[in-house]
């Protein structure tokens, strides 16, 4: 190597070096951990006892301010691992950003916005984890203008939750557009008193034989069992969510319309007759209270780093409530519609950067019993949560990003 060529590298070191210590992390591991106390009114909606609720592994880095990588893998879903998140985002360039690969889907905020794990509830409303149309791989437009209140998103993807392949020869195209302000932007400084994030979203796909829109509880059970739908899917929701000083208010709303045609044996190409498509439509309103501790914001922990993040010097403590509605199967002839009404409170306790613990009780009413229980109309679930969280990925604002307890920086 020649003496030039040298110099040069080592004027490339010391500039990673520099930005290095400018918040730059090449790697980092993040690691979550969730273990729960379930308790059930029967077996048949699932075991009183300790369960594993996520159990995720994996690595992000942020090598240069434009560019962030991150992909994670699910271990408490199966016997065998599933990549949970495996894309790049690149930018910003003047509030332009893309993101490559596969990684959620732009509607609804409590579920894009919000890393699982910091959210004041255990687990996301019956209607958006309904309707939501969760992970697939694609590529993602979102543009934020630095200086207007408006933030707009634009997906094209697969459609389906393979990371893979395709189910079919046609593309998912998903659309939100937000208007925001204060603590409810994307570049708050979080000691903001007030923010709002108010907006739409929508999705248009097409796709081959799956089960609907199912209605399941938040320890996982299906207390209605969908028909198979094949064909467009059209889902639409609307959100609002603001804060004021300790106080996060919520409320989102959505819709679905997903066709229907009847398989046809012996000739895959042959014609596919229609049936009455499913409807389903649902929504949640919930409020959270900070009692103490930092004020909340998007997917950033709730506990201020201190000189030793694991001491127990500041933790935060937190109350929240939520009611909910979710209608499946509707406008359908030949299949019985369902549905369920609920309502859950919650206590956490953000104990420091990377422990909480919460105890959350949900109650629900549904419409007609399930099938393991055909008389049955009430129920309720108890969970009492640990959670670990080791570096979070830095998906909440850039200037609130705390530097990570572990990695190569």
């Amino acid at each position: 190597m020649t003496r030039s060529a040298l110099v040069v590298v080592a004027l490339a070191a010391l500039s990673s070096r520099a930005l290095a210590d400018d918040a730059i992390t090449y790697v980092a591991p993040t690691a979550l951990m969730q273990t729960d106390f379930q308790g059930h009114p029967q077996d048949e909606e699932g075991d009183t006892g300790f369960s594993l609720a996520r159990f995720r592994i994996g690595a992000w880095s942020l090598p240069a301010p434009w560019i962030f990588a991150l992909a994670e893998a699910e271990f408490a879903s199966g016997e065998t691992p599933t990549i949970l998140d495996a894309f790049v985002r690149l930018g910003p360039w003047h509030g332009l950003r893309a993101l490559i690969g596969y990684a959620k889907s732009p509607l609804f905020p409590s579920y894009r916005n919000e890393l699982e794990g910091m959210t004041p509830l255990p687990e996301l409303s019956m209607s958006t984890r309904a309707l939501t149309p969760g992970r697939d791989l694609g590529i993602e437009l979102h543009y934020a203008p630095p200086r207007f209140p408006l933030e707009a998103f634009l997906r094209v993807s697969n459609g389906n939750s393979s990371p893979f392949e395709n189910d079919n020869d046609s593309f998912s195209v998903s659309a939100r557009l937000d208007a925001t302000m204060g603590r409810g932007r994307i570049d708050p400084s979080g000691m903001e008193m007030f923010g709002l994030r108010v907006g739409v979203g929508a999705l248009v796909d097409d796709s081959y034989d799956r089960a609907g829109t199912a209605g399941t509880t938040a320890s996982g059970f299906q207390f209605y069992r969908p028909p198979t739908v094949s064909g467009t899917r059209r889902v639409v929701e609307a959100h609002a969510l603001a804060y004021a000083g300790p106080v996060r208010f919520l409320a989102e709303v959505g819709a679905a319309n997903e066709e229907r045609h009847a398989s046809v044996s012996g000739d895959p190409s042959a014609a596919r007759p229609s049936r009455d498509p499913e409807i389903s439509r649902g929504g949640a309103v919930e409020v959270a209270w900070m009692i103490t501790g930092e004020k909340r914001v998007a997917s950033v922990w709730p506990v201020a780093r201190s000189k030793n993040p694991f001491a127990f010097d500041h933790p935060a403590i937190e109350i929240a409530a939520r009611a909910e509605r979710l209608d499946v199967g509707l406008g359908m002839r030949d299949v019985a519609p369902g549905g369920a009404t609920g309502g859950a409170i919650a206590a956490n306790a953000w104990l420091n950067a990377m422990l909480a613990v919460s105890v959350a009780g949900t109650i629900y009413r549904y419409d007609h019993g399930p099938i393991e229980e055909p008389t049955r109309l009430d129920s309720w679930l108890f969970q009492a949560r640990l959670t670990l969280y080791l570096n979070p990925p830095p998906l909440g604002p850039a200037a609130l990003v705390a530097r990570p307890l572990l990695g190569l920086h």
